[in-house]
Protein backbone atom coordinates (compact mmCIF):
# COMPACT_ATOMS: atom_id res chain seq x y z
CA UNK A 1 0.00 0.00 0.00
CA UNK A 2 1.32 3.42 -0.92
CA UNK A 3 1.19 6.37 -3.28
CA UNK A 4 2.44 4.17 -6.40
CA UNK A 5 -0.10 6.42 -8.97
CA UNK A 6 2.72 8.12 -10.59
CA UNK A 7 5.04 5.73 -10.68
CA UNK A 8 6.05 2.89 -13.44
CA UNK A 9 6.18 -0.87 -12.24
CA UNK A 10 9.80 -1.95 -12.80
CA UNK A 11 11.97 -4.84 -12.13
CA UNK A 12 15.82 -4.87 -11.73
CA UNK A 13 17.83 -7.87 -13.01
CA UNK A 14 21.11 -9.09 -11.32
CA UNK A 15 21.95 -10.30 -14.94
CA UNK A 16 22.11 -8.02 -17.14
CA UNK A 17 22.42 -9.33 -20.31
CA UNK A 18 18.58 -11.09 -19.89
CA UNK A 19 16.62 -9.27 -21.61
CA UNK A 20 18.27 -9.49 -24.58
CA UNK A 21 19.49 -12.91 -24.51
CA UNK A 22 16.55 -13.47 -27.11
CA UNK A 23 14.08 -11.58 -28.99
CA UNK A 24 9.95 -10.83 -29.45
CA UNK A 25 11.25 -10.93 -33.21
CA UNK A 26 13.41 -13.17 -35.20
CA UNK A 27 14.37 -10.73 -37.19
CA UNK A 28 15.40 -7.79 -34.80
CA UNK A 29 17.69 -9.65 -32.32
CA UNK A 30 18.10 -5.92 -30.47
CA UNK A 31 14.57 -6.53 -29.29
CA UNK A 32 14.72 -7.83 -25.69
CA UNK A 33 12.30 -10.76 -25.07
CA UNK A 34 10.28 -10.17 -22.03
CA UNK A 35 7.86 -7.10 -20.32
CA UNK A 36 5.81 -6.01 -17.63
CA UNK A 37 2.14 -5.91 -17.89
CA UNK A 38 0.34 -3.95 -15.31
CA UNK A 39 -3.55 -5.36 -14.39
CA UNK A 40 -6.21 -3.38 -12.42
CA UNK A 41 -8.31 -5.19 -10.07
CA UNK A 42 -10.89 -5.98 -12.30
CA UNK A 43 -8.78 -7.04 -14.65
CA UNK A 44 -6.63 -9.17 -13.80
CA UNK A 45 -5.70 -12.87 -15.30
CA UNK A 46 -5.38 -16.35 -12.90
CA UNK A 47 -2.14 -17.73 -13.20
CA UNK A 48 -1.91 -21.70 -13.66
CA UNK A 49 1.09 -24.03 -13.29
CA UNK A 50 0.62 -26.48 -16.64
CA UNK A 51 3.35 -28.72 -18.18
CA UNK A 52 5.37 -28.09 -21.01
CA UNK A 53 3.32 -31.07 -23.33
CA UNK A 54 -0.32 -28.54 -22.35
CA UNK A 55 1.34 -25.09 -23.21
CA UNK A 56 -0.40 -25.53 -26.74
CA UNK A 57 -3.38 -27.20 -27.90
CA UNK A 58 -5.72 -25.34 -25.35
CA UNK A 59 -8.96 -23.01 -26.24
CA UNK A 60 -6.27 -20.61 -25.28
CA UNK A 61 -3.78 -19.13 -28.53
CA UNK A 62 0.07 -19.86 -28.01
CA UNK A 63 2.32 -20.31 -30.96
CA UNK A 64 3.58 -24.06 -32.48
CA UNK A 65 7.41 -24.03 -30.72
CA UNK A 66 10.65 -26.50 -30.63
CA UNK A 67 11.57 -27.51 -27.60
CA UNK A 68 14.93 -27.08 -26.86
CA UNK A 69 17.89 -28.82 -25.69
CA UNK A 70 17.75 -29.87 -21.86
CA UNK A 71 13.86 -29.57 -21.98
CA UNK A 72 10.89 -31.71 -21.67
CA UNK A 73 7.28 -31.94 -21.74
CA UNK A 74 7.07 -32.56 -17.68
CA UNK A 75 8.80 -29.42 -17.20
CA UNK A 76 6.29 -27.00 -15.15
CA UNK A 77 5.51 -23.13 -16.15
CA UNK A 78 3.48 -20.60 -15.02
CA UNK A 79 1.04 -19.13 -17.81
CA UNK A 80 -1.78 -16.35 -17.67
CA UNK A 81 -4.69 -16.93 -20.38
CA UNK A 82 -5.59 -12.76 -21.25
CA UNK A 83 -8.95 -11.98 -23.36
CA UNK A 84 -7.47 -10.58 -26.89
CA UNK A 85 -9.57 -6.62 -26.05
CA UNK A 86 -7.73 -6.16 -23.01
CA UNK A 87 -4.26 -7.51 -24.17
CA UNK A 88 -4.53 -5.02 -27.75
CA UNK A 89 -4.77 -2.55 -25.00
CA UNK A 90 -2.49 -2.67 -22.39
CA UNK A 91 0.60 -4.76 -24.50
CA UNK A 92 3.35 -2.34 -26.04
CA UNK A 93 4.00 -2.06 -29.25
CA UNK A 94 7.18 -3.15 -30.77
CA UNK A 95 8.42 0.04 -30.68
CA UNK A 96 7.74 0.86 -27.30
CA UNK A 97 9.39 -2.76 -26.59
CA UNK A 98 12.89 -1.24 -27.53
CA UNK A 99 12.56 1.81 -25.08
CA UNK A 100 11.06 -0.71 -21.57
CA UNK A 101 14.37 -1.83 -20.83
CA UNK A 102 17.82 -0.43 -20.19
CA UNK A 103 20.99 -1.15 -18.29
CA UNK A 104 22.38 0.25 -15.00
CA UNK A 105 25.97 0.96 -14.27
CA UNK A 106 27.49 2.70 -11.45
CA UNK A 107 31.29 4.71 -12.35
CA UNK A 108 33.66 6.34 -10.41
CA UNK A 109 35.52 9.92 -11.37
CA UNK A 110 37.62 7.84 -13.76
CA UNK A 111 34.78 6.08 -15.04
CA UNK A 112 35.60 2.54 -13.63
CA UNK A 113 32.76 0.22 -12.85
CA UNK A 114 31.73 -0.02 -8.93
CA UNK A 115 29.71 -2.62 -9.33
CA UNK A 116 28.07 -4.97 -11.40
CA UNK A 117 25.66 -3.82 -14.13
CA UNK A 118 22.12 -4.28 -13.29
CA UNK A 119 19.24 -4.69 -16.09
CA UNK A 120 15.95 -3.04 -15.60
CA UNK A 121 12.58 -3.48 -17.11
CA UNK A 122 10.03 -1.19 -17.34
CA UNK A 123 6.15 -1.57 -17.63
CA UNK A 124 4.16 0.93 -19.84
CA UNK A 125 1.21 1.75 -18.10
CA UNK A 126 0.37 3.53 -14.84
CA UNK A 127 -1.66 1.50 -11.36
CA UNK A 128 -5.29 3.19 -11.18
CA UNK A 129 -4.96 4.94 -7.87
CA UNK A 130 -7.31 3.77 -5.03
CA UNK A 131 -7.33 0.07 -6.29
CA UNK A 132 -5.07 -3.35 -5.98
CA UNK A 133 -2.82 -3.69 -9.29
CA UNK A 134 -1.01 -7.11 -9.93
CA UNK A 135 1.97 -6.85 -12.76
CA UNK A 136 3.54 -9.88 -14.54
CA UNK A 137 7.00 -10.22 -15.93
CA UNK A 138 6.28 -11.92 -19.56
CA UNK A 139 8.02 -13.97 -22.10
CA UNK A 140 7.14 -12.81 -25.60
CA UNK A 141 10.08 -13.89 -27.73
CA UNK A 142 9.36 -14.72 -30.82
CA UNK A 143 5.49 -13.23 -30.56
CA UNK A 144 5.67 -10.34 -32.72
CA UNK A 145 6.12 -10.39 -36.70
CA UNK A 146 7.31 -7.64 -39.26
CA UNK A 147 10.67 -5.83 -38.72
CA UNK A 148 10.15 -2.36 -38.39
CA UNK A 149 6.06 -1.94 -37.19
CA UNK A 150 5.72 -5.66 -36.81
CA UNK A 151 2.36 -6.24 -34.73
CA UNK A 152 2.19 -8.66 -32.39
CA UNK A 153 0.42 -11.91 -33.44
CA UNK A 154 -3.01 -12.96 -32.38
CA UNK A 155 -3.12 -15.81 -34.05
CA UNK A 156 -6.52 -14.95 -36.03
CA UNK A 157 -8.11 -14.19 -32.16
CA UNK A 158 -11.17 -12.88 -31.84
CA UNK A 159 -12.05 -9.62 -29.16
CA UNK A 160 -13.08 -12.60 -26.66
CA UNK A 161 -10.73 -15.24 -27.21
CA UNK A 162 -7.58 -15.94 -24.96
CA UNK A 163 -4.04 -15.23 -25.70
CA UNK A 164 -1.74 -17.28 -23.21
CA UNK A 165 1.39 -15.92 -21.97
CA UNK A 166 4.09 -17.13 -20.31
CA UNK A 167 4.56 -15.42 -17.02
CA UNK A 168 7.79 -15.79 -15.07
CA UNK A 169 7.23 -13.71 -12.27
CA UNK A 170 4.15 -11.53 -10.74
CA UNK A 171 3.83 -9.38 -7.72
CA UNK A 172 0.99 -7.13 -6.69
CA UNK A 173 0.41 -3.89 -4.67
CA UNK A 174 -2.59 -0.98 -3.58
CA UNK A 175 -2.70 2.30 -4.68
CA UNK A 176 -3.72 5.42 -1.94
CA UNK A 177 -6.49 6.98 -3.55
CA UNK A 178 -6.27 11.15 -4.26
CA UNK A 179 -8.10 12.16 -1.31
CA UNK A 180 -5.20 10.28 1.09
CA UNK A 181 -1.40 10.91 -0.49
CA UNK A 182 0.23 13.62 0.53
CA UNK A 183 -0.92 16.73 -0.90
CA UNK A 184 -4.73 16.31 -0.44
CA UNK A 185 -4.10 15.92 3.20
CA UNK A 186 -1.90 18.95 3.66
CA UNK A 187 -4.93 20.38 2.13
CA UNK A 188 -7.52 19.32 4.06
CA UNK A 189 -5.60 21.18 7.15
CA UNK A 190 -6.16 24.54 5.36
CA UNK A 191 -9.18 25.28 7.14
CA UNK A 192 -10.77 27.18 9.95
CA UNK A 193 -10.15 26.40 12.89
CA UNK A 194 -6.53 25.42 11.98
CA UNK A 195 -5.88 23.04 14.65
CA UNK A 196 -5.80 19.38 14.50
CA UNK A 197 -8.75 17.95 16.04
CA UNK A 198 -12.05 15.50 15.42
CA UNK A 199 -15.16 17.16 13.71
CA UNK A 200 -17.47 19.21 15.85
CA UNK A 201 -20.79 17.08 17.21
CA UNK A 202 -24.36 18.00 16.28
CA UNK A 203 -25.67 20.96 18.56
CA UNK A 204 -26.73 21.60 21.45
CA UNK A 205 -26.83 17.77 23.29
CA UNK A 206 -23.46 17.21 22.63
CA UNK A 207 -21.75 20.87 23.39
CA UNK A 208 -20.09 20.02 26.26
CA UNK A 209 -17.61 17.42 24.08
CA UNK A 210 -17.47 19.90 21.50
CA UNK A 211 -15.66 22.23 24.06
CA UNK A 212 -13.11 19.69 24.37
CA UNK A 213 -13.00 18.96 20.75
CA UNK A 214 -12.21 22.48 19.91
CA UNK A 215 -9.48 22.36 22.27
CA UNK A 216 -7.90 19.36 20.28
CA UNK A 217 -9.04 16.76 23.12
CA UNK A 218 -10.06 13.42 21.83
CA UNK A 219 -11.91 10.33 23.80
CA UNK A 220 -9.73 7.27 24.24
CA UNK A 221 -10.32 3.68 25.98
CA UNK A 222 -9.15 4.19 29.39
CA UNK A 223 -8.09 1.12 31.78
CA UNK A 224 -8.31 2.34 35.20
CA UNK A 225 -6.06 0.63 38.08
CA UNK A 226 -8.73 -1.41 39.56
CA UNK A 227 -9.59 -2.99 36.19
CA UNK A 228 -12.25 -1.35 35.44
CA UNK A 229 -12.50 0.46 31.64
CA UNK A 230 -14.12 3.62 31.00
CA UNK A 231 -13.88 6.45 27.82
CA UNK A 232 -11.31 9.54 29.18
CA UNK A 233 -10.27 12.63 27.41
CA UNK A 234 -6.42 12.54 25.69
CA UNK A 235 -4.99 15.71 24.59
CA UNK A 236 -1.54 15.07 22.47
CA UNK A 237 1.10 16.91 23.44
CA UNK A 238 1.92 17.46 19.75
CA UNK A 239 -1.50 18.95 19.40
CA UNK A 240 -1.98 22.78 19.60
CA UNK A 241 -4.32 24.71 22.02
CA UNK A 242 -4.83 26.06 25.30
CA UNK A 243 -4.73 23.55 28.29
CA UNK A 244 -7.19 24.75 31.01
CA UNK A 245 -5.42 22.95 33.95
CA UNK A 246 -3.12 24.47 36.26
CA UNK A 247 -0.50 22.30 37.70
CA UNK A 248 1.61 22.86 41.07
CA UNK A 249 4.82 20.41 42.00
CA UNK A 250 6.04 17.80 43.15
CA UNK A 251 4.07 15.52 41.73
CA UNK A 252 4.29 12.13 43.11
CA UNK A 253 3.13 9.75 40.55
CA UNK A 254 1.22 9.88 36.87
CA UNK A 255 -2.09 9.33 39.23
CA UNK A 256 -2.05 12.57 40.69
CA UNK A 257 -2.38 14.63 37.15
CA UNK A 258 -5.40 12.55 36.24
CA UNK A 259 -8.86 15.39 36.37
CA UNK A 260 -12.13 14.71 36.59
CA UNK A 261 -14.78 17.23 34.53
CA UNK A 262 -18.06 16.91 36.39
CA UNK A 263 -19.92 18.47 33.21
CA UNK A 264 -19.39 15.62 31.34
CA UNK A 265 -18.27 13.05 33.49
CA UNK A 266 -15.47 12.01 32.18
CA UNK A 267 -11.52 12.07 33.12
CA UNK A 268 -8.77 13.81 31.33
CA UNK A 269 -5.39 11.67 31.56
CA UNK A 270 -3.36 13.81 29.62
CA UNK A 271 -0.63 15.21 31.82
CA UNK A 272 -0.76 11.49 33.36
CA UNK A 273 0.00 9.89 30.24
CA UNK A 274 2.68 12.54 29.83
CA UNK A 275 4.14 12.25 33.15
CA UNK A 276 4.72 8.62 32.32
CA UNK A 277 6.35 9.33 29.12
CA UNK A 278 8.68 11.42 30.85
CA UNK A 279 9.35 8.65 33.58
CA UNK A 280 9.51 5.91 30.67
CA UNK A 281 12.03 7.96 28.25
CA UNK A 282 14.17 9.13 31.55
CA UNK A 283 15.10 5.56 32.60
CA UNK A 284 15.86 5.05 28.91
CA UNK A 285 19.08 7.20 29.97
CA UNK A 286 21.19 4.05 31.59
CA UNK A 287 23.70 6.49 33.35
CA UNK A 288 20.64 9.18 34.63
CA UNK A 289 18.73 5.84 36.10
CA UNK A 290 21.92 4.22 37.67
CA UNK A 291 22.34 7.49 39.55
CA UNK A 292 18.68 7.89 40.65
CA UNK A 293 19.06 4.53 41.80
CA UNK A 294 22.31 4.79 44.23
CA UNK A 295 20.50 8.20 44.89
CA UNK A 296 17.19 6.61 46.21
CA UNK A 297 19.35 3.64 47.95
CA UNK A 298 21.59 5.99 49.65
CA UNK A 299 18.64 8.27 50.72
CA UNK A 300 16.85 5.19 52.46
CA UNK A 301 19.77 4.49 54.50
CA UNK A 302 20.44 7.87 55.84
CA UNK A 303 16.60 7.93 56.36
CA UNK A 304 16.57 4.56 58.35
CA UNK A 305 19.42 6.39 60.57
CA UNK A 306 17.97 9.06 60.88
CA UNK A 307 14.75 7.10 62.38
CA UNK A 308 17.57 4.91 64.67
CA UNK A 309 18.93 8.32 66.05
CA UNK A 310 15.17 9.51 66.86
CA UNK A 311 14.64 6.64 69.01
CA UNK A 312 17.65 6.62 70.92
CA UNK A 313 18.24 9.39 73.04
CA UNK A 314 20.24 11.81 73.35
CA UNK A 315 19.19 13.32 69.96
CA UNK A 316 21.76 14.48 67.69
CA UNK A 317 22.38 18.11 66.82
CA UNK A 318 22.46 18.08 63.48
CA UNK A 319 20.76 15.55 60.76
CA UNK A 320 22.17 14.33 58.05
CA UNK A 321 21.36 16.36 54.77
CA UNK A 322 22.87 14.26 52.29
CA UNK A 323 19.41 12.73 51.14
CA UNK A 324 18.89 16.55 49.09
CA UNK A 325 22.07 16.18 46.96
CA UNK A 326 20.83 15.40 43.40
CA UNK A 327 22.53 13.16 41.26
CA UNK A 328 24.80 14.74 38.81
CA UNK A 329 22.91 13.85 35.61
CA UNK A 330 19.65 15.03 37.32
CA UNK A 331 21.12 18.45 38.84
CA UNK A 332 23.11 19.42 35.25
CA UNK A 333 20.22 18.42 33.09
CA UNK A 334 21.55 15.55 31.35
CA UNK A 335 19.70 15.17 27.79
CA UNK A 336 17.58 11.77 27.05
Amino acid sequence: MGEHSNALPHITLKRSTLPWERSVNEKNSDLHWIALLLFRESEKPTPQTIKLKDLTGSAAKFPDFTKEAGQNDEDELTVIDVPKKLLALILPTQKEVALLAHINELTDANGKPMSEALATVLGNRLPQPGEASTVHLVALENRYQGEENGEFDYQGAGDNDLIRLVSLTSWSFACVNNQHNFTALLKKLDRQPDTLRLPELPEPQNREANNYLKLGYVPLPHALRQGDKTISWYHSPLSPGKSPDHLSEPVPMADALVRYDSTSGLFDFSYAAAWELGRMLTLQNQRLAVELFNWKRKNAQNLNQMQLQVLHLPFQAEANNSNVNLPEAIAKGTRL
